[in-house]
Order: structure tokens, then sequence, then C-alpha cells
């Protein structure tokens, strides 16, 4: 798990708001911006994932950009801070930094004649600091560790989030092979996101380097389906801009589209209403920027997605469709989807879709709700001591009004007070815990494992401790 994970993990936007003395208690709630010159009481909006202020869009982000834009320091600086308070062990590795900056200094006059070839002015090469793989300047510890080998004589294009490097991806010259040194990396080019309008997302580097020449917004998932916590990374640092995913066009098996649908249905399933920009279908290009060698002109145009995708069913589909509109309901209000079950009323049984509405439209019952608690959550409670929840390691005291946040996360737009309460006595029942805590006396807690003192033994962290 990453630093910035870490972080996210042990706290949140409405606890840092808390911790920098924002007088905001519950989610949702606003307050005066901190920003200097702020009169407007209200403009700023604390949630538990984000925070937004209205008098400057620029002013919003996830935790660690609260914590960076209160101080007025960089979120590199924020990172380093915000893991010192939370006692997280470890970073990201400083041989990445340093690597950044040697493969970019050592960029070869071939891979500068790739990179014009392929469009990309060389303004964009030094923004982001792409470079061409070496070996000197490592040692081998260093190099086997972070698979540097595999980037000889490609051009390298590093993956920089929060001012940090967290890996590589490698661009072969002489034939379309590529690498990523690390699985699990955040999505290229998310520093470079400024100012308003939509952000692109797009498959491949290259192709979010032809839009950002044309002064657009883009980010790379660097090929395939993001992580789940990439996708909630983005829609927790961009919530309030329009997305628009690319879809390439694929001459043998669609890929490129089906893809670019997935991504589209999970973005849903985090609030957010994305567009989608089919590249045109031609013999020779197939992405945005073979488009953009070809025609010396960058393709953006884009269509709303639900709409989209609403057109696209048969009256075989009755499966994808109760699954769609699923995904509909997280960034629909009730009108709008019921608005949109209308649309579906020609190919499909109108009492059938209606029955649809009203099943996603309904709050779910207190025990589904307790199923998704446990399921989500490591959650036990004492009747003595209360609640706890099971976190890197160890037991954690939680409050009960954390506990009842948890339900209403569940619950979304159908939270109710009565519905809140009423759940919480079911969730005590089903979670208790009947058995003593803390019944090893004899296992002391490390950050690395538990100490048997008896035996002297390390044995890994466990639950049932």
């Amino acid at each position: 798990m990453s630093i910035i994970q870490q972080i996210k993990e042990r706290t949140d936007c409405l606890e840092v708001a808390k911790h920098l003395g924002l007088p905001v208690r519950k989610s949702g709630d606003r307050c005066a911006s901190f920003r200097k010159g702020a009169k407007n009481k209200t403009s700023l909006q604390v949630n538990k994932e984000n925070f937004y202020d209205y008098g400057d869009p620029n002013n919003r982000g996830d935790c660690i950009d609260l914590y960076a834009n209160f101080h007025g320091i960089s979120v590199d600086q924020a990172i380093g801070e915000l893991a010192s308070n939370l006692q997280i062990q470890g970073s990201v590795p400083q041989v990445l930094d340093n690597a950044a900056r040697l493969f970019h200094s050592n960029l070869s006059d071939e891979c500068r004649t790739y990179l014009a070839n392929r469009m990309i002015a060389p303004e964009l090469v030094t923004k982001h600091k792409i470079g061409t793989g070496t070996k000197t300047g490592f040692n081998p510890d260093d190099i086997r560790q972070n698979k540097l080998n595999r980037l000889f004589s490609m051009v390298v294009f590093p993956v920089i989030y929060g001012g940090r490097t967290y890996g590589f991806v490698g661009r072969s010259i002489s034939k379309k092979e590529h690498f990523k040194t690390h699985r699990e990396m955040p999505p290229w080019g998310m520093d470079a996101v400024s100012g308003g309008g939509p952000i692109f997302i797009t498959d491949g580097i290259f192709d979010a380097l032809s839009l950002q020449s044309s002064g657009l917004n883009a980010i790379s998932i660097t090929g395939g389906m993001p992580s789940l916590e990439n996708i909630k990374l983005i829609a927790s640092k961009f919530q309030h801009r329009q997305m628009i995913v690319v879809a390439d066009y694929d001459h043998e098996n669609n890929a490129g589209l089906k893809n670019a649908e997935n991504l589209c249905d999970a973005l849903l399933q985090e609030g957010i209403r994305p567009k989608l920009c089919i590249v045109p279908v031609a013999e020779t290009s197939q992405d945005i920027n073979s488009i953009h060698i070809e025609t010396e002109t960058v393709y953006s145009e884009s269509v709303d997605y639900i709409d989209y995708r609403t057109g696209s069913f048969s009256p075989e589909d009755e499966e994808l469709v109760v699954k769609f509109l699923g995904y509909c309901s997280h960034a629909l209000d009730i009108p709008d989807l019921k608005k949109l079950g209308n649309q579906f009323k020609d190919v499909f049984d109108k009492d059938w879709i209606n029955s649809i509405i009203r099943q996603i439209t309904a709050p779910p019952s207190e025990d589904e709700v307790v199923k998704q608690l446990s399921l989500k959550y490591d959650l036990l409670f004492s009747e003595e001591l209360g609640w706890f929840r099971y976190r890197n390691g160890c037991w954690v005291r939680q409050q009960e009004s954390e506990i009842m946040r948890m339900i209403g996360k569940i619950y979304g737009k159908h939270r109710t007070g009565r519905l809140l309460n009423s759940t919480l006595k079911v969730a005590e029942s089903e979670l208790h815990c009947s058995e003593p805590l803390n019944p090893f006396r004899n296992m002391l807690n490390f950050q690395n494992g538990m100490l048997n003192v008896d035996t002297r033994s390390l044995v890994p962290h466990g639950q049932q401790f």
C-alpha cells in the first residue's frame, strides 16, 4: 500500500478539516473558505472524501490537497507532514525520484526525434520529465528491486503524483512494446491537471499528450482497466469535473470500446456522469495520437455516456439493463432515474421497467445494510467497551458516530435519522462479540507482527488477537 493510500486509509477530508480548526461537524457541512480575501461564509463544502470551494474552482481535492492548500505548501510536503502526524512508516523510495531526474537528463537524440515524430512538443517533454532509460547511476539493488533494467534505451515516462515518483512506463522505439515497473501506480498525468474544463481519461500516454498539446486536461490509465483504488482516486480528486473517457478503435476485437464502457460504468458508481469519446473508424488511425500525427489535429468530440448506452440495448439485454440502471442510480437523482427508465419502454415491457426502477430507488433493508457494513469494514461490538475496527494490525476503538457515518454512507440518498438509529441496533446485535477482548495476555503488538513473550517468536498480525 502506497503512502498516499495509507494516509487516506487513516484519515479523510472531514477529519483533516476538524484538525485544521474549520467549523464543520459532518460530511457536507459548509463554512467560510480559508483562502485570503474570502467573504462568503458558506463557499467551502467539506465532504468525507473531498472538499470544494465554490468561490475558487482550483481550491478543491482530497484530504492531502486540503492540508496543502490550507498551509500554503506543496502536495509533496503535505504528504510528508500527514504521514508523520499519522505515524505512517515508509514512503515512496527516493531512488525513483532520482531515477526520474537521471532519465530525463539522459534523454537521447533518438528519443527526442521519436517524440517529435509523434507530435509531442518539447515543452511537454520537459513538463513531464520524459527521458531515456539508462543503467548508469544506480546500484544493483536499486535496479533489481525497481525493475529499472527493463527500461534501458526505452522512452521513459515517470508516473508522478503529489510531487513523488511512483514508477515508470517505458516505450520501445524500435518495436511496439511497453513496460510498467510497478503494477499499482496512480494514473499518469494527475499532477498536470489544472484550471477548469473537462478531464480526458485515455488508455495510452501518447493520447493524453496529444490532448494536452491542444490545451486540454488529460490523464492516462496506462493500459487496461484501472484498479478500483485508482478509480476512487480519480473520482475523489476530480469530483466536480466533467470526465471524458476515450475509447480507442481496435480493428480486431473492439477491446478499446469495451474497456472504455467498463470505466464509464465504474465512474457512474462513484457518482460521476461521464462522457465518451469514440475515436472514428479508419484504416490506419486507431487512437487520438495517430490521428494527431496524420492530420495534425486533435480529435476530442464526445457524447453523454448515459444517452449513448441507453440506445444500445436490445430486448435480449434485460440483465444488462438492470445492471446499467443500478449504476446510473449512483449518479442520477430519483426523478432523473425515472425519466431514464421511460426511455427503455419502447424496447422493454413498461411494467417490468417500472418494477426495476422501484427496486433501485427503494432503500436497502436493514439486514442488507448490516451485511454490507460487515463486508466493507472489519467491525465488532462489545456491550462493555463499544465499537472496534480492525486496522493496520490492531483493533481500534470507534466512536458510535463513526459507525453511524458508515451506515449512512451505505444508505446514500436514502439516509434518514430513523434508519440510521434502527440499523445501528441491528448491527450491534449482528456484530456482537460475546468472547473476552484481548484474551492473549502473552502477546505484544508491534508494527511488524505479534510477539509471543513466552516463546519469543514473532507471528503475523491477525484479528484473533
